[in-house]
């Protein structure tokens, strides 16, 4: 696989190294803020695109993948009725309006060993711990960029989930890919690619506004189907499966993207999950468990779910988080620090002189103060702190009377998300 000079940068450490393999490519299926895996009761944390069968719900189930009809999966292997996802990528402007961003194509490599790799159990799940791909200090220029990431390929055997939904599975070790002994089955290995080759130079976030790419798989194959490619190996793979509407990768990245856009199909209807606007937004909804599920199965009925509120064990914070290796390794976009350090995160100061943005009217919002803008799209008035989060001179400079009311958060030896906080 080869990569671009900027995709070079972005780059994890997926790779194509087994002997037997088969890539199924994607185009995105949807986007929206559920995740199966972590939040199967509520909405998640922050918004994920899919690729697969259109079934974006929460109160996902094996089932429901087995049952979907593979003609309107995304994929273009009808046997393959898997579903992944990983958080939605964004473009920041220089006034924090986000715009999400599409991958132009997507690949997940099966790779195994013949005779000594067993199928995805029915009901089988796992997620990546992931690492951060976009630099803080460089910004991804124009052409060709892509991420990539690979899944564990270590199962214990026993469990198809773990309560952190990772310490079922475990990579394997040497350069001979062994699984330790706590993990000892051999399953295949998931190798994720997404890529876009017309890049504009921009500031790249995801939707948790981290620079943290992490995904999540859950299997919709038949296990025995499965089990008999992985056996056969790759030679005669192309006659065992089902190309939708013909789609199949000849060695000709535009060809097959022509092909699949011509083929598209139905982005998923997420209006039975959540009606939040995800797209052209300056602040992006966040919180699990936070907002209103219409539905957990994604069917109106007239009425809507209440949401749980969140136990410390389904969803921790990262302040919850006290040890430097957890912390780092954590899906929920946490850094750890070690020493007193200026943290790219500008935060509204209290001061007598800060009467608060969200209590302004349109017209006081846009007429009287100076660090307060007025946001359209969300109909209410918001603090300019929240827009210059990476520039320190641009959040000092944010002033009111005379008062300054944006400052940077100082963190020491704790672990602490990469957020700007709520307007307060």
């Amino acid at each position: 696989m080869k990569f671009s000079a900027a995709s070079a940068i972005l780059a994890l450490t997926a790779r194509v190294t087994y002997a037997d393999f088969f890539r199924n490519d994607f185009l995105p299926v949807g986007h929206t803020r559920t995740d199966a895996i972590i939040n199967p009761d509520c909405l998640s944390d922050h918004v994920h695109t899919f690729y697969g069968p259109p079934l974006l719900y929460p109160k996902l189930t094996f089932d429901d993948l087995r049952n979907s009809d593979p003609s309107l999966s995304s994929g273009n292997i009808e046997e393959n009725n898997s579903l992944y996802w990983h958080p939605a990528v964004y473009h920041v402007a220089d006034n924090g309006k986000k715009t999400l961003q599409e991958s132009e194509m997507t690949t997940v490599y099966y790779n195994w060993k013949p005779g000594k790799t067993t199928a995805f159990p029915p009901g089988f799940r796992m997620v990546t711990p992931g690492e951060d791909v976009f630099d803080e200090g460089k910004t991804p220029g124009a052409g060709e960029m892509e991420l990539s990431i690979s899944f564990q390929s270590c199962w214990d055997g026993v469990n198809l989930d773990s309560p952190d939904h990772m310490s079922h599975v475990a990579f394997p070790k040497g350069k001979n890919e062994k699984c330790p002994k706590s993990h000892p089955v051999k399953i295949p290995r998931l190798d994720f690619f997404i890529r876009w080759f017309n890049t504009k130079k921009a500031k790249w976030r995801f939707a948790d506004d981290s620079l943290r790419f992490h995904a999540d798989y859950v299997s919709g194959w038949d296990e025995s189907f499965l089990q008999s490619l992985l056996d056969g190996g790759d030679g005669d793979f192309d006659s065992k499966v089902t190309f939708r509407a013909g789609i199949k990768h000849e060695g000709n990245d535009k060809k097959l993207i022509k092909q699949m856009n011509k083929n598209k199909v139905p982005k998923a209807d997420t209006s039975c999950i959540t009606t939040e606007k995800i797209d052209t937004v300056f602040n992006l909804p966040r919180g699990a468990c936070n907002g209103t599920l219409i539905s957990p199965i994604g069917v109106c009925d007239g009425s809507s779910t209440p949401t749980p509120t969140p136990q410390p064990s389904e969803s921790l914070s990262c302040k919850e988080i006290n040890n430097e290796d957890d912390c780092n390794n954590s899906i929920i976009g946490c850094s750890w620090e070690t020493e007193i350090k200026q943290i790219k995160e500008c935060k509204v100061k209290k001061s007598k002189y800060n009467p608060g943005c969200k209590s302004l009217s349109k017209e006081n919002c846009k007429g009287e103060s100076d660090f307060c803008s007025y946001n359209d799209e969300q109909n209410e008035c918001q603090h300019l702190c929240s827009y210059h989060m990476d520039d320190r001179k641009k959040c000092k400079s944010v002033k009111w009377k005379k008062a300054k009311i944006c400052k940077y958060r100082i963190k020491e030896n704790e672990c602490f998300e990469k957020c700007c906080p709520a307007d307060s």
